[in-house]
C-alpha cells in the first residue's frame, strides 16, 4: 500500500492532504509532472537476481521505455 502525505511549508507538522487511493495519488503527483503507477506483484524467490526481477516485470518495462524513449533498464 502507498499512502501520500502533503505538507504546506507554512504549517510543516500537519498533513493538509493524506490519502492511500491509488487514483487520488497519480493525480496529485501529476500536478507536480510526477508519474505515479502501481503494478502487480509477481511471485519471485527470496534471493531473486536483478535479472530475475526485470524479466518478471519485462512487459511493464517495455511499455515504459517504448513512451518516454528509455534505452535501458537496470
Amino acid at each position: 500500500m502507498t499512502t501520500l502525505s502533503v505538507f504546506d511549508q507554512s504549517q510543516p507538522a500537519t498533513a493538509h492532504t493524506v490519502t492511500d487511493n491509488p487514483s487520488e495519488i497519480r493525480d496529485l503527483l501529476a500536478q507536480h509532472g510526477v508519474r505515479f503507477e502501481q503494478w502487480p506483484t509477481r511471485d519471485l524467490p527470496a534471493d531473486a537476481s536483478s535479472e530475475d526481477i526485470l524479466a518478471a516485470y519485462q512487459d511493464e518495462i517495455a511499455t515504459l521505455k517504448a513512451e518516454n524513449g528509455f534505452q535501458t533498464a537496470t
